[in-house]
């Protein structure tokens, strides 16, 4: 989940000692603390990550992760907005998002984020990949 970032809090990040690896695996540990229902302790990370580096999709990732859990949509589709605004083929933002638009019946708006997707993986290895297809197949393809 790199994402190609130029900014002072980058490089502020990086001074501090702070990988790309190291704020990737923060966020994996604070999805997985929004996924066991930790949500107050899910939401300390992702201001932690925020605040570290706005312009890394961590704090972004984890903010469509909780937003997610508590079922506000509208900000789970503006969490995964500034995640694809950071890294625009950024696949699990792309399914995430486009799953979340399906939901809300802007299928339209869907079938693109799910385009960019599967174009992304191309192959379906992934998770999001494989979500990407069957929407597709589902739902028409390209319009």
């Amino acid at each position: 989940m790199k994402s190609a970032v130029t900014s002072e809090q980058s490089a502020a990040r990086r001074g501090a000692g702070w990988t790309d690896e190291m704020m990737d695996g923060a966020m994996i540990a604070g999805a997985r603390l929004a996924g066991e229902g930790r949500v107050e302790d899910a939401k300390v990370v992702r201001e932690f990550l925020t605040a570290l580096d706005p312009a890394h999709v961590a704090g972004h990732v984890m903010a469509a992760v909780i937003a997610e859990r508590e079922k506000r949509w509208d900000d789970v589709v503006a969490a995964w907005g500034c995640v694809i605004a950071i890294n625009n083929d950024h696949l699990a933002a792309r399914a995430g998002r486009g799953r979340v638009l399906a939901r809300l019946g802007r299928l339209a708006e869907a079938r693109r984020d799910y385009e960019v997707a599967a174009r992304v993986d191309a192959i379906a290895v992934s998770a999001s990949g494989r979500e990407a297809k069957a929407f597709l197949a589902t739902n028409g393809g390209r319009r």
